[in-house]
């Protein structure tokens, strides 16, 4: 063996027991990671209510639906319908409202928030995150009370308002009041990773002459089917997976 070829083997093996001392632990974060991988995930999300309005809608697919053609008439958009849109550092909203009242027809919503948290409550918030079904978990961890808030639901139906809600939602809390019913109230958020929207539906409007009539909102059909209403709840309810 030559002195080249020496050299060449203590160099490596060198490199080899470098590698080898260094201890890395590569598990320690996983979870607050994952969180805060979501966190970026909604944070780099358009809002899909606000693409489709973006887009255009068409108008003449409307008569073709299978839901309407019975019922189809003459529809403009932009005659009757505004775009609002709210941007803020932790929050994104979109909303189409109706030109005459100022209500707010279809909606959707992100909210994003991340601080690091004890491991296990990141953990037990990624678990619940998975169950998709609104509740709620304290955990101690070092002297402090953390608050874990899930919250999902397809159809929340908001009857003061004549909406139909989706929420698909988790919140991390630390040092909130803990209520009798076992839920916390108050406390420094750390985590918020939340998606919601709203619809009004024409179903729930109310009678005739109130401001929610029939005849002040006959398009809100067309509004819930060319926004591509379906698409955007089926996204909101599964961002998670």
């Amino acid at each position: 063996m030559g002195w080249r070829d020496i050299l060449k083997n203590v160099i490596t093996q060198g490199k080899i027991k470098e590698i080898e001392d260094i201890d890395i632990d590569i598990e320690d974060d996983d979870c607050n990671r994952k969180l805060q991988q979501l966190v970026n995930k909604l944070k780099n999300t358009k809002l899909l209510l606000e693409q489709t309005w973006d887009r255009g809608w068409d108008e003449d697919k409307y008569s073709q639906h299978p839901d309407v053609q019975d019922m189809a008439i003459p529809f403009d958009r932009d005659a009757v319908l505004v775009e609002e849109r709210n941007k803020k550092p932790e929050s994104r909203n979109f909303s189409i409202k109706d030109k005459k009242s100022d209500i707010t027809i279809l909606s959707e919503s992100l909210f994003y928030t991340y601080n690091p948290v004890p491991e296990e409550v990141a953990c037990k918030a990624l678990e619940m995150l998975r169950l998709e079904r609104t509740e709620d978990y304290q955990m101690e961890v070092g002297g402090r009370m953390y608050g874990i808030h899930r919250f999902y639901d397809e159809d929340a139906s908001l009857t003061e308002y004549y909406e139909v809600e989706m929420f698909n939602a988790i919140n991390i809390s630390v040092g909130g009041k803990r209520l009798e019913d076992g839920y916390t109230y108050g406390g420094e958020t750390l985590v918020v990773i939340e998606w919601s929207a709203s619809v009004l539906e024409k179903s729930r409007i109310g009678l005739s002459g109130d401001i929610y009539s029939d005849d002040n909102f006959y398009y809100s059909d067309y509004a819930r089917i060319l926004s591509e209403w379906d698409k955007t709840g089926e996204y909101g309810l599964t961002w998670h997976k």
